[in-house]
């Protein structure tokens, strides 16, 4: 995988006619293989907990883990995480939602006294 360049193939084609087999004349003919765009990776823990008590802005470093833009000629690439919530999750216990830096930073903040789940996407 990820391999990508150009290599020039030779064609003769021969038949086994008797007394002697016939060789055409040699053709070429290059075969080139373009790089495509591989998708990022990363990892996210499973799961996040945290208390209700909890309040003011959370910073969590490093959770989004092993972040690579693809193979190495991709290292040029600028990353950006986006979130949303998952469907029906409850929108009301951010006061600033959910966002991840470049670097796997997690940010957000809680409204006092809120609790639950809330998947993201």
């Amino acid at each position: 995988p990820d391999a990508h360049g150009s290599a020039t193939l030779t064609v003769v084609l021969s038949d086994d006619g008797a007394p002697h087999a016939a060789h055409s004349e040699a053709g070429a003919i290059t075969v080139v293989v373009l790089p495509v765009n591989d998708a990022p990776r990363f990892d996210l823990p499973a799961r996040l907990e945290l208390l209700e008590d909890q309040t003011g802005r959370g910073v969590f470093h490093g959770f989004a883990r092993n972040i690579e833009a693809g193979p190495s000629n991709e290292v040029h690439q600028e990353l950006s995480f986006s979130i949303r919530l998952a469907p029906g999750a409850p929108l009301a216990l951010f006061r600033t939602p959910p966002q991840i830096s470049s670097d796997g930073t997690l940010h957000f903040e809680l409204m006092p006294d809120a609790s639950g789940d809330a998947a993201l996407d």
